[in-house]
């Protein structure tokens, strides 16, 4: 899946998510690395102990479910409607 200017793809076995592209907005969900690019996969760390089943890609933000129906999101969600 992809948004904007970054992707997102969900693991078969076990449910991990990964993302890569600009984190400029957060988007990628990775501590201590927002801003810039980022060219490699590499895995979402804080959804390790849940097993994703589903997500969704926006421009600049993503959802994930979980396997007990909980809902993750991050980056950046314009609540104005723009």
């Amino acid at each position: 899946m992809g948004g904007d200017r970054h992707s997102l793809l969900v693991t078969s076995r076990g449910g991990h998510v990964f993302t890569c592209g600009s984190d400029d907005l957060c988007q990628l969900g990775r501590r201590g690395q927002d801003g810039g690019c980022q060219s490699r996969m590499e895995r979402v760390e804080s959804l390790g102990p849940y097993t994703v089943v589903q997500a969704a890609v926006g421009s600049a933000h993503n959802l994930a479910l979980d396997q007990w129906g909980k809902v993750f999101s991050w980056g950046w969600v314009d609540l104005k409607g723009n």
